[in-house]
């Protein structure tokens, strides 16, 4: 995260963007006798509110928990053992090909 004032974000708007961007964070802008304001790319958003829906549902966070729970213990597999599993039908395992990465960003996240 970084902070700049509001000057210095109109100032060097393009680099403000490219390094919320860049770095998939955000920048707070603060302002002298307003509230201060973020700035962040889309694709962060949207995983903000991706993150915000789905802990709506206690039922969800239930799920989520379990499922952390069952990668720290190792209780996983990856992509191309999922496709070749006989009782994964093909269209089921392309709906799995991102799970390498989505292991990723839970490791990066805790």
């Amino acid at each position: 995260m970084q902070v700049v004032s509001y000057t210095e974000a109109r100032n060097g708007l393009k680099r403000v963007l490219d390094d919320v961007v860049d770095n998939a964070d955000f920048t707070v802008i603060t302002r002298r006798d307003s509230e201060n304001a973020v700035v962040m790319s889309q694709d962060y958003f949207n995983s903000l509110m991706e993150t915000v829906h789905l802990l709506k549902s206690p039922a969800n966070v239930v799920h989520l928990n379990q499922s952390i729970e069952q990668y720290r213990a190792g209780k996983t597999i990856n992509a191309p053992d999922l496709a070749n599993h006989r009782s994964c039908a093909p269209e089921k395992a392309k709906k799995y090909e991102n799970i390498d990465q989505t292991k990723a960003r839970i490791n990066n996240q805790h």
